[in-house]
């Protein structure tokens, strides 16, 4: 059996989560979701000046953060400086790789693990609505708390109601955090 570290890190850097950790965390995030959905949109990656000038308009949004931190972003002083160095940041994290055609032309590719976890990332920053199975909208609609003698009590019911409990002891908890929200 082996273990998910030693295996994970087999796979990915040291230093392909540490920019998700760091005070530029924010800015990092925003440049890599900006260059996905940009190279997406591309059958063959992107060019280097189109990637620096994505990262530019990232860094110039994220203007309070560019000066943070004491890494190489904040040590460029102007927001072309600042981009390269993202883009450097990122490619030596192993987010991204960088290939240099015959024709000199520069290329910036999205490692796949990067754009696993980035799609993760999204996910969790905007989870889906929770879609209710029948049993559930079943259970919420003919259940005790429902009947008349319940009305304006406490739904002490639900709790001890061991048939609703085993229906309801099943459902993830996201369906439960998301019913309680609404």
């Amino acid at each position: 059996m082996s273990l998910l570290a030693a295996t994970l890190f087999r796979e990915v850097r040291p230093d392909f989560f540490r920019v998700l950790s760091g005070p530029l965390a924010r800015l990092y995030v925003d440049a890599l979701d900006m260059l996905e959905r940009e190279a997406s949109e591309r059958n063959q990656g992107l060019d280097r000046e189109e990637a620096l000038g994505v990262l530019e308009q990232v860094v110039e949004q994220h203007a309070d953060l560019a000066s943070a931190g004491e890494e190489l972003v904040s040590k460029a002083v102007t927001p072309r400086e600042k981009a390269r160095a993202v883009l450097e940041t990122l490619r030596v994290a192993g987010w991204l790789q960088e290939e240099e055609r015959s024709d000199w032309h520069r290329l910036i590719f999205f490692e796949p693990s990067g754009t696993m976890l980035l799609q993760a990332l999204r996910k969790i920053a905007s989870p889906d609505a929770a879609a209710f199975s029948d049993k559930l909208v079943t259970v919420c609609i003919t259940g005790p708390w429902r009947r008349a003698e319940h009305r304006g009590t406490p739904r002490r019911s639900l709790g001890t109601d061991r048939n609703i409990h085993r229906q309801l002891a099943g459902r993830p908890r996201r369906v439960a955090r998301d019913a309680e929200i609404h």
